[in-house]
Formats: structure tokens, sequence, C-alpha cells
């Protein structure tokens, strides 16, 4: 379940981070 939640955040910070960039 931890894990679970890492990946969740990290895809989280990931499609923050692609929004912005491109933007």
């Amino acid at each position: 379940q931890s894990s679970s939640g890492l990946a969740a955040g990290t895809s989280s910070l990931l499609i923050s981070v692609g929004l912005l960039g491109p933007s």
C-alpha cells in the first residue's frame, strides 16, 4: 500500500511537471 501511494504521488508530480513544462 505504501509503494502504491508513492507511485500515485510520483505520477501526479510527473503530470504536473509535464503540464507546466511546455506551457
